[in-house]
């Protein structure tokens, strides 16, 4: 049995042959889990605020926030607790 795994570096190489895979759609957001980052811009919590209050309106089953200190800094601190609540879509904002 031959096996190989080939690691790339998204930000440095892609393979050649590659299309961009995307998550496949919902089919519905009821009784699922959204998970929204707030990036630290000025006006991202407040964007994200309305978009979880529209979202609660319409029945969504939970819907948690997590928080970058600042727009600079990485979420690598924050994901572990994030994709361990298991969300079924998780939104950003910028909010500038």
């Amino acid at each position: 049995m031959n096996t190989t795994l080939t690691l790339l570096h998204p930000g440095i190489e892609t393979p050649v042959a590659s299309k961009p895979m995307l998550a496949p759609r919902l089919a519905s957001l009821e009784g699922k889990r959204v998970a929204l980052l707030d990036n630290g811009k000025v006006n991202g919590g407040a964007l994200l605020a309305a978009v979880a209050a529209k979202l609660k309106s319409l029945g969504i089953g939970d819907v948690r926030a997590w928080k970058k200190q600042h727009a600079a800094q990485s979420g690598d601190k924050l994901f572990p607790e994030l994709l361990g609540w298991k969300p079924d879509l998780m939104l950003t904002a910028i909010g500038d």
